[in-house]
């Protein structure tokens, strides 16, 4: 099961299928990673078939103090990767938990602020998408060219303070704020979990690697469900609020308690190892966005697929998904504990199962092709 997140990104996340790096002698599976664009160059040198004309390869390498491929010798030690990777999906969970707790309080926030369906639509999608979209690219830019835990640090902080400050919102307008400035901080999360994930672990152990990183993915979205119902049951009975001429309502107090965790992730972040960048040239120069975009474009046979897939995935989750909690509410009458109970479990039962027969599946495939993690996706 893919992460997809807008206000996500993944969707969550989303945004990649593992990921790249240049060997010596090609005997090992590739990795696909999407956005961040060293790792766009990565492809390129893995994926070829025979026949295919060679594209020239960008020049230059990306990050400031990079390391020249041919100074990147072993992997990092299992437990630098695993903390990596333990506070990555942590930071995941949190995104996806965010999203889900604020589709769960639709109803609420319709109420109390007088809002249409269509504002409520906006507030839900487009606040996220349209942000996560202007910003996406620029930002997993900056994967390429900063030390990627600290963009990932940024990235975090800002949803967690974003979500907090967003229970102090007193209309619309300032709410649809807050959702966008959360899908600008989400929009970091994806390139540079996946580029830091690619040099972290060796080809061979990726998959595990993303199957795993696919627990936050899950862990969000059924925990933001779940504490969504049982928090917003705990709130209902709270008296609305007035502090320094605002009015807080129930559900403003679960955004705030969301939101703190944010802060704790992204401490945890600047604690884990920058892994050196692999499949880097020597000539320390930053790739031309122009030069990363002609890549992209060679490679369309393999991208433009992933690009069409990924956005029929955020259309299920963002147009359908987000609805849901609303739907079982005004059609059946379903109280916010009883959603978030059998809509977790749901999410739960079908997400493992996803992730597991997806890792298992691309890990036999990894044996056999060098290109697994395309056919895979």
């Amino acid at each position: 099961m893919r992460s997809c997140r807008a206000g996500s990104a993944w969707c969550g996340s989303p945004l990649a299928f593992g990921g790249g790096a240049r060997h010596k002698a090609l005997d090992k599976p590739p990795r696909v990673i999407l956005y961040s664009t060293h790792t766009v160059r990565r492809l390129s040198s893995a994926v070829r078939t025979r026949g295919e004309p060679m594209v020239a390869e960008v020049p230059g390498a990306i990050g400031q103090g990079a390391q020249p491929t041919a100074q990147v010798q072993g992997w990092p030690a299992r437990s630098v990767a695993y903390y990596g990777l333990t506070v990555i999906i942590l930071a995941t969970a949190l995104n996806f938990l965010d999203a889900q707790i604020f589709s769960m309080m639709a109803q609420h926030i319709k109420g109390d602020f007088h809002l249409t369906d269509e504002q409520l639509g906006f507030l839900l999608g487009p606040a996220n998408i349209v942000f996560y979209v202007l910003v996406g690219i620029p930002l997993a830019r900056l994967v390429d060219l900063y030390p990627r835990k600290y963009v990932l640090a940024g990235g975090i902080t800002l949803i967690g303070g974003i979500t907090a400050l967003g229970g102090l919102a007193q209309n619309f307008v300032q709410l649809f704020m807050s959702r966008m400035l959360i899908g600008a901080g989400g929009s970091a999360h994806a390139p540079g979990s996946y580029s830091m994930l690619a040099d972290y672990f060796p080809p061979a152990r990726l998959p595990r690697a993303i199957g795993f990183l696919q627990l936050g993915f899950i862990g969000g979205n059924a925990l933001g469900i779940y504490l969504g119902g049982l928090l917003l049951t705990l709130v209902a009975a709270w008296p609305v609020s007035h502090w320094m001429g605002l009015t807080i309502h129930g559900w403003q107090w679960v955004l705030m308690m969301v939101g703190a965790p944010g802060f704790v992730i992204a401490g945890l972040l600047f604690f884990a190892t920058e892994p050196p960048r692999r499949g880097l040239t020597v000539q320390g120069q930053a790739v031309p966005m122009k030069a990363v975009l002609r890549e992209i474009w060679a490679r369309r046979s393999i991208y433009l697929p992933l690009f069409i897939g990924l956005a029929f995935s955020a259309t299920e989750f963002l147009g359908l998904g987000v609805w849901r909690p609303a739907f079982l509410a005004r059609t059946y009458g379903w109280s916010s504990a009883r959603i978030g109970n059998w809509m977790s479990v749901v999410i739960l039962v079908s997400y493992l199962l996803g992730a597991f027969v997806g890792t298992v599946f691309t890990e036999w495939l990894a044996k056999r092709y060098k290109d697994a993690h395309v056919r895979a996706a």
